[in-house]
C-alpha cells in the first residue's frame, strides 16, 4: 500500500466514513473503501477519475481553491450530490488537492475535523514529496537527453551508465 493510500485508510479507519483525495482541478488520486453513503458524484469521480463539469463548478463556485481550511459543501439534491466538508490539501503554501469526506448530515465533531485536516497535511507531505521526487527524475531525464546530444565529448561515449540506469533505460 502507497503511503497516501496508508494515510487515507487510517483517517477512513478512524472516523468509520469514506475519504477521498483530489488533485486541484479534482481528479481523482485515492479513495478508501465506500458504503451506502454514497452519491452520484462519488460513484462518477471513483468510475472516471473526475466529477461532472456542473458538480466541479458548483465546489470551485465556494471558493475551495483558496480556503485556508476546511470548507462545508451543502449538499444539492438538484446535482445529486450529499453533503461534504472538504479540506484543502496544501504544502509549503502550494495546494496540492483535497481531502473529502461525505457528511450530509454534519455529524463530524470538531474533534473528527481536526483530526482530518492533520490527515490533509500528511497528504500535503506526501503529494509534495512525490512531486519533489517527480521533478528530480525529470531533471534526469533532461541530463540524459543532453548528454545524448551533447557534440562536444571527443571519443568518449557521452551517456554514462548510471544516467541510462536512473532513466530506466537499461536492465537491471
Amino acid at each position: 500500500m502507497g503511503e497516501l493510500q496508508a494515510v487515507i485508510e487510517g483517517l477512513a479507519e478512524r472516523l468509520q466514513r469514506a475519504v477521498a483525495v483530489d488533485d486541484p482541478s479534482i481528479r481523482l488520486l485515492a479513495h478508501t473503501a465506500h458504503d451506502d453513503n454514497v452519491d452520484e458524484h462519488r460513484v462518477q469521480s471513483i468510475m472516471k477519475l473526475r466529477p461532472g463539469s456542473a458538480i466541479a463548478d458548483y465546489v470551485f463556485g465556494l471558493g475551495i481553491r483558496t480556503a485556508a481550511g476546511p470548507v462545508r459543501i451543502p449538499g444539492r439534491t438538484d446535482l445529486r450530490a450529499l453533503g461534504r466538508l472538504c479540506i484543502p490539501v496544501r504544502c509549503q503554501g502550494v495546494l496540492l488537492g483535497y481531502l473529502w469526506l461525505i457528511d450530509d448530515d454534519q455529524t463530524l465533531t470538531e474533534e473528527e475535523i481536526q483530526v482530518s485536516v492533520a490527515a490533509a497535511d500528511a497528504v500535503g507531505a506526501v503529494l509534495f514529496r512525490e512531486r519533489l521526487l517527480d521533478d528530480l527524475r525529470r531533471a534526469g531525464e533532461h541530463r540524459l537527453l543532453f548528454e545524448l546530444i551533447n557534440p562536444d565529448t571527443e571519443g568518449e561515449d557521452p551517456v554514462s551508465q548510471a544516467n541510462l540506469d536512473a532513466a530506466g533505460l537499461t536492465e537491471q
